[in-house]
């Protein structure tokens, strides 16, 4: 099978293609328009209808064994030559980072970590630099993107992103984590995501990339759940999913303003439990398994 055919069979029609440059035109999964460009070379893609971008082989699994440069391409030229997306490895992995398995690998990395009150030993991490713990992105088992964190509490940022022009708004931290058809909850960072067994917008807002990711996933129903200081934003990011999709089963939910999903960890899911119960109805209209979601809850709730 070569390139043309993993595209065909990925996308079905190839609207146009450029050999030299190594791009595609098809049509987009997320908005159905036939408006996203793909670039074999530059392992990107980008719609120009819905916005949504990324490292192509989340799109294309197996892309990678067809990255061939053509002779007018060399390779220097494929890593800063793109319309719109990233360098070729912008989002990749930073320089210097360094997978910990153990404590004694970054034992000040770890112990943050652990204050946090998620288990080091159990999540995918590593160590940025002397001050900062670093998170990857996956997106069906693809590193695409990643954000560090500083430790300690000088720094006026607390997070470093790559600088790169596709950025947090492309990608969903712990998105491979979903399970398909099921319930989800939407939270705001890396630590309330990895306290709550959530996924994570890395900010307040939720882009219609982010939006169209999660709904790919097909959950049965959608809470939303940002900072307790936040519950406008969650009502906002609510809205956007049922503006963009046929989803109507999302719930925005309440906690208290003085805290985080990170604060409550599984505490967080009775919160979640009351604001089912307040917008009970409306998720029932949708056809949704009101068994589904009380196992669900039930579960998330046995962890506290």
């Amino acid at each position: 099978m070569n390139v043309d055919d993993l595209i065909a069979r990925t996308f079905g029609t190839i609207w146009s293609a450029d050999p030299k440059t190594g791009e595609y035109k098809v049509t987009c999964p997320y908005c159905n328009v036939k408006a996203l460009w793909l670039n074999v070379n530059l392992k990107v893609f980008h719609c120009f209808s819905c916005q949504a971008g990324g490292r192509a082989e989340s799109l294309v699994p197996g892309l990678s064994a067809y990255w061939t440069p053509t002779k007018s391409q060399s390779l220097a030229t494929i890593a800063t030559n793109s319309t719109y997306a990233e360098q070729h490895e912008d989002n990749a992995l930073p320089k210097g980072y360094v997978d910990v398995v153990e404590r004694a690998e970054f034992p000040e990395g770890w112990d943050y970590i652990t204050s946090r009150g998620v288990d080091p030993s159990k999540v995918r991490w590593g160590k940025y630099n002397e001050f900062s713990v670093c998170f990857p992105f996956f997106e069906d088992g693809v590193q695409v993107y990643w954000q560090a964190r500083r430790i300690y509490g000088q720094f006026k940022r607390k997070t470093v992103n790559p600088q790169s022009q596709i950025g947090k708004s492309h990608f969903v931290y712990n998105i491979d984590s979903m399970v398909q058809g099921g319930p989800v909850l939407v939270v705001e960072g890396i630590f309330d995501a990895l306290r709550t067994h959530g996924v994570s917008t890395c900010g307040k807002t939720i882009s219609d990339t982010q939006i169209r990711k999660i709904i790919a996933k097909r959950p049965s129903v959608v809470f939303v759940c940002y900072d307790g200081d936040a519950y406008d934003a969650s009502v906002v990011a609510s809205r956007a999913f049922r503006e963009l999709s046929a989803l109507h089963a999302v719930v925005p939910v309440r906690i208290p303003e003085d805290v985080d999903p990170a604060d409550l960890g599984g505490e967080t899911y009775r919160y979640v439990s009351e604001a089912y119960s307040k917008f009970r109805s409306a998720v029932l209209a949708s056809r949704v398994s009101e068994q589904e979601i009380v196992r669900w809850l039930d579960a998330r709730l046995s962890d506290v």
